[in-house]
C-alpha cells in the first residue's frame, strides 16, 4: 500500500515537486493520465533529455525525478499494459532516470 500511495504522489502535484498539471507535458498527475499519453510522452522526451523522457522540467530535483519514474514505471511496465509501445517506453524511461546524476 506504501507504494500505491507513493505512486499516487508522485504524479506531478506540488507535494511532489513535479508543478501544476500538464506544466511538463504529462496530461494530468501520472496517475489519471492515460497509458497511451503517458507512452507518448515519455518516447517524445527521450531524445530531448532524461527529464524530458520523465516529463520533468531541466530545474528538477533528483527526488522528484526519482518519484515520478518510479509512478512511471507502474503505468508503462509492459507486464501491466498491452499498449504495443510500452517495452521501448519502460526501457527508455529506465535508461532516463540511471542517467540523472544522484546528488
Amino acid at each position: 500500500q506504501e507504494r500505491a500511495t507513493e505512486a499516487h504522489t508522485a504524479g506531478g502535484g506540488a507535494a511532489s515537486g513535479g508543478g501544476a498539471a500538464g506544466e511538463c507535458g504529462m496530461v494530468g498527475s501520472v496517475a489519471d493520465a492515460p497509458v497511451e499519453a503517458l507512452i507518448t510522452t515519455v518516447l517524445s522526451g527521450a531524445p530531448l533529455g532524461p527529464r524530458a523522457c520523465l516529463g520533468m522540467p531541466p530545474e528538477a530535483s533528483h527526488e522528484a525525478c526519482r518519484k515520478r519514474y518510479l509512478a512511471l514505471a507502474l503505468r508503462v511496465h509492459p507486464d501491466k499494459t498491452s499498449e504495443p509501445r510500452a517495452q521501448e517506453a519502460f526501457k527508455a524511461l529506465e535508461a532516463a532516470f540511471r542517467s540523472i546524476p544522484v546528488p
